[in-house]
């Protein structure tokens, strides 16, 4: 049987997932990815969008993601 992953991931793993430290990922990704609430107090993301953003991230040189979402590219 093969495994399945999840979709989604919870807040207090999402930082090292991306592999980056909580306060990076709050800074830096945290606002321009959807929050999904998981019952009254649990917080996920989608873990493809996450993915995405750090795709991006990445191409881009890894400038700062303000200076990446608002340039005309």
């Amino acid at each position: 049987m093969q495994a399945i992953s999840p979709r989604v991931i919870r807040l207090r793993d999402a930082p090292s997932y991306l592999g980056m430290d909580k306060n990076r990922f709050n800074a830096e990704v945290r606002p321009y990815i959807t929050e999904i609430a998981m019952g009254s107090k649990s917080t996920c993301f989608n873990k493809l969008e996450a993915l995405k953003l750090i795709a991006v991230l990445r191409k881009k040189g890894a400038k700062p993601i303000i200076t990446i979402l608002n340039s005309n590219n």
